[in-house]
């Protein structure tokens, strides 16, 4: 019964392989707009027209198909156990030996590629070569991989995964019309997994792959029948190997490859039609039988400035006129800060030089105090009576040349540059709030105010002060005395 099953699977697998049909749309060509040039690959497809349809609307086209589309090449993936098992017996040796001489049978151009599996590694690791000419330079490499994976006498043993992993790589990475994976195993599994997935059968027999696999001489594999199954499924071979015959029968495999053919029959067609679609980007579909494929072309006349990619274009215009605002931004910034930063120098300059001038003018009132007094002295005061045997006392002033006589008729009276204050006296030197005046208990006292440059008694910086008939006041570079 159960080889009936297997029968039955092999040829309903065996069918369907052969019935497999892919379309394959190699190239658009809307150079020639409003014609277009499409160059497809069919695999296994009786072709009987072929059809363009574009938005639901039928178009006309013409058919040609390319004789001897592509040469019958070949690709070799050889997949590897790397056990302590074969680190035990002795059998490394052997295994490089042969993978490192097996470029001069294969020939210079033929693409090459080796996979190790073992236990403890989650994926198959690979060494690749694109033709055997290149595979001197992967050679030296080998040797790192021919390592005992662990240091006891047992190892999970992963034929199942590691062959799955295989076919996935193979599959993938075969550009080549013929595709031929041999497997050098002990044929033994001792993992959780005991049977291939549900879909492998199905792979293998739509990937077009042939599967060889060599097995190692020993009564202890037990997977030896499903291996051989998948050999028979492929079309390919089942073998056993010792110590001193492996690349003997790795030999007999490339010989009997060399004269396999395509298990797909590949043709290539080129279809024009004209375009019915004015659009920047258009559409439309390519079908031969049950086989179709979406296809897109453009129309040069409209993608002159904008190009394919419209929206991309006005992204990148964007980005770049941002970026060039924001360059002027900072570059006209900059300026305006520079401009700031001359004019704030010159302004300080400028208060540097007055502060000089200033100092001057105040040290040489310091250093000549007896010609102050003089210049008090030739003030023209008018006393004004109060009361009887009383005068008005007031406020003398020296500027400079200038002279100023202030009344002192309130109690308390404020000096300074200010125009809200009792006492104005229009001097740079002088603060805006400089010094109050305050008569208490029958005699004047100044009080500073913060003022910039100070208040004086004789020369004598004071916060508060009492001011006596014959002292000197200064105020910045200005002085004052109180006359009675």
């Amino acid at each position: 019964m159960m080889k009936l099953f297997s029968f039955l699977i092999l040829l309903f697998s065996s069918v369907f392989a052969l019935n497999a049909q892919s379309l394959e749309v190699l190239s658009v060509n809307d150079g020639a707009y409003p014609e277009i040039t499409v160059r497809v690959k069919l695999h296994n497809s009786k072709v009987d027209s072929f059809s363009i349809t574009e938005k639901g609307n039928p178009n006309e086209c013409s058919v040609m198909e390319v004789t001897n589309p592509s040469e019958e090449n070949r690709m070799f993936v050889f997949l590897v156990e790397n056990s302590y098992f074969f680190f035990n017996r002795g059998v490394f040796p052997e295994i490089k030996k042969a993978l490192c001489d097996l470029p001069k049978n294969l020939g210079e151009n033929t693409d090459m590629n080796v996979l190790f599996f073992s236990g403890p590694k989650k994926t198959v690791k690979y060494l690749s070569a694109e033709q055997t000419k290149d595979y001197k330079l992967l050679s030296g490499n080998v040797e790192d991989f021919f390592l005992p994976q662990n240091d006891t006498s047992f190892i999970e043993n992963r034929v199942y995964q590691a062959l799955e992993e295989a076919l996935d790589y193979t599959i993938e990475h075969g550009k080549n019309n013929i595709k031929i994976l041999t497997v050098i195993t002990r044929a033994l599994n001792l993992s959780q997994k005991t049977s291939f997935s549900d879909g492998f059968l199905q792979k293998c027999a739509n990937s077009g792959v042939y599967i060889n696999v060599v097995s190692f001489d020993s009564k202890s594999y037990n997977i030896k029948h499903e291996l051989q199954d998948i050999c028979l499924e492929t079309g390919g071979d089942f073998s056993v190997f010792n110590e001193k015959n492996l690349e003997a029968k790795l030999v007999q495999i490339i010989e009997k490859s060399g004269k396999v053919k395509p298990k797909f029959t590949l043709r290539e067609y080129i279809v024009k039609f004209n375009a019915l679609q004015q659009g920047l980007s258009n559409n439309f579909i390519i079908r031969c039988g049950s086989l179709q494929a979406l296809c897109e072309y453009t129309n040069p006349g409209k993608t002159f400035f904008f190009g394919k990619y419209p929206y991309l274009i006005i992204i990148l215009i964007s980005f770049l006129l941002i970026l060039s605002a924001v360059i002027i931004y900072f570059r006209t910034r900059n300026k305006i800060i520079r401009k700031i930063d001359a004019s704030s120098q010159l302004h300080i300059k400028e208060i540097q030089r007055e502060n000089r001038t200033l100092k001057r003018e105040i040290e040489k009132y310091r250093k000549h105090p007896d010609s102050v007094l003089k210049n008090f002295e030739k003030f023209d005061i008018e006393k004004n009576l109060v009361g009887p045997g009383k005068i008005i006392p007031r406020l003398l002033i020296q500027d400079g040349d200038k002279k100023m006589v202030f009344e002192l008729s309130k109690m308390i009276m404020t000096i300074g540059r200010g125009q809200n204050n009792d006492i104005v006296v229009d001097n740079r030197t002088v603060s805006a709030n400089h010094a109050a005046l305050s008569f208490e208990g029958g005699l004047f006292y100044i009080t500073d105010n913060n003022s910039t440059n100070g208040t004086f008694i004789n020369d004598i910086r004071i916060t508060k002060g009492k001011i006596c008939p014959e002292d000197i006041v200064r105020l910045g570079a200005v002085f004052a005395k109180i006359n009675y």
